[in-house]
């Protein structure tokens, strides 16, 4: 019985671990799920961004090449201009100057394009650094969320190896139990059985002995009274015997009383 109960309580131990283990084996594949959603999720970031700086540096690039072209006309026209020119020195120099001012503001314009470009090729490689470092943290992670998992999986693995050992021990321990219950009922029944019949049996000797001891007594006092009545038989013969015999021996009284 004791033994019964320590597997009973061994496997509700067993029971109560594999469901924990369970427990935990989904929460770590809910969590490397949800991490690998962040990896993805930052990827499609990151590739996203990518081709966003990459439409924005082609869009710069064209802007910054129009812009040159139409520096580069503009000076060849300033050139030009000045060379031609026949007229009074006011008109070259207001030309010129205009030219100049267009010429300086395209330029500036330029080089703020540039300058926008650089901190938008700058904050895109920061951007792309962070990227990858949460990229390389989610991974080192999931990464370390599978090995848990592995070790939960051979940890579940051996705990239902060793719950259906217990289990199965605990079966056999139960047949062997009912076996032995069944075996003790069937000799309790035959002992039963055998008492019975020596029950009956010493049932019978008493009676025989009864009757045996009724026939003795019977007889004895059959005996007794036969050997009494023999003997008072015996006395009254002897008594009889003896009247006679003092009769025959003794003459009668008239008889003497004649003679004298």
């Amino acid at each position: 019985m004791q033994r019964q109960l320590k597997m009973e309580e061994e496997l509700a131990n067993l029971s109560e671990s594999l469901t924990l283990a369970q427990k935990q084996l989904a929460e770590q594949k809910a969590h490397a799920k949800e991490s690998g959603s962040q990896v993805s999720s930052l990827r499609c970031s990151l590739d996203l961004a990518r081709q966003e700086l990459a439409d924005y540096k082609q869009k710069a690039q064209r802007i910054l090449q129009s812009k040159e072209k139409l520096i580069a006309s503009l000076k060849d026209a300033a050139n030009a201009s000045g060379s031609s020119l026949d007229g009074s020195e006011v008109d070259g120099s207001r030309l010129s100057a205009a030219s100049a001012a267009e010429l300086e503001a395209m330029s500036q314009e330029c080089e703020h394009l540039r300058n926008e470009l650089r901190k938008t090729q700058a904050h895109a490689d920061a951007l792309s650094a962070e990227l990858h470092e949460q990229e390389s943290s989610l991974r080192r992670e999931l990464e370390s969320l599978q090995e848990q998992q592995r070790d939960l999986l051979k940890d579940l693995k051996q705990e239902r190896h060793q719950r259906q050992e217990v289990e199965l021990e605990a079966r056999q321990a139960t047949e062997e139990i009912t076996f032995l219950k069944e075996e003790l009922r069937r000799n309790k029944e035959a002992l039963q059985q055998r008492l019975s019949e020596r029950e009956s049996e010493l049932e019978k000797l008493r009676k025989q002995i009864m009757a045996k001891s009724m026939s003795s007594t019977s007889e004895e006092e059959l005996e007794a009274r036969l050997h009494a009545l023999t003997e008072n038989l015996i006395q009254k013969q002897t008594l009889v015997e003896a009247l006679s015999t003092e009769r025959l021996t003794c003459p009668p009284a008239g008889k003497l009383e004649r003679q004298h």
